[in-house]
């Protein structure tokens, strides 16, 4: 659609598609992402609509690895992302006052989550436990309050690391031109400034 209405502009595309695309992509991510985030092979479809927007956008062709589109553009996976919004869900549920009939809810899916077989392996709170396990988020059945800046940081330099590590010969080659990713200097390339 900007090609159609002649924006070329790289960073407000990459606006644009934060603004307007990103949210409706994970909208309501809260309650059916942990499940898709647990499986390691969810959130495929908003990862490659989010790859292919930046594929057009830097006119990359198809066999482009994906770490080198993301990092040319200077993006996160989208479920990194879809984290971040499950991780404010998590904490406004816990901080919800008890008489709250959501809060009543949320605290039997925890104690579902307790449940060491039948339905709380696949309850809600578990699979959010289990996606986020790096952070505790439910200690002694209590649900904890996640730093979302903490739980960002770690995702990031997970990916960092993966990226960094990787054995792809195209993004070995293209991280000896650009350089390894790390915190502080992972933004858009210069010539989409």
């Amino acid at each position: 659609r900007c090609g159609d209405l002649r924006l070329h502009d790289p960073a407000l595309n990459l606006y644009l598609f934060d603004a307007l695309v990103r949210p409706v992509m994970l909208y309501g991510v809260e309650t059916w992402g942990p499940g898709e985030l647990c499986m390691k092979t969810g959130m495929m479809g908003c990862e490659i609509v989010q790859r292919k927007s930046l594929r057009a956008l830097l006119g990359l062709r198809a066999g482009t690895p994906n770490e080198a589109v993301l990092g040319e553009a200077g993006r996160f996976p989208a479920a990194h992302t879809a984290a971040a919004l499950l991780c404010r869900f998590w904490n406004r549920l816990v901080a919800m006052p008890d008489t709250r009939l959501t809060k009543q809810a949320f605290l039997e899916n925890i104690a579902m989550a307790g449940d060491s077989g039948g339905i709380g392996t696949a309850c809600w709170a578990r699979q959010v436990a289990s996606f986020l396990d790096f952070m505790s988020p439910i200690v002694d059945g209590v649900a904890q309050h996640i730093d979302p800046h903490a739980m960002m940081a770690v995702l990031q330099r997970r990916y960092f690391d993966s990226v960094n590590c990787s054995d792809k010969r195209k993004v070995r080659e293209w991280l000896q031109i650009r350089g390894p990713v790390v915190f502080g200097a992972y933004e858009p390339a210069g010539y989409l400034q």
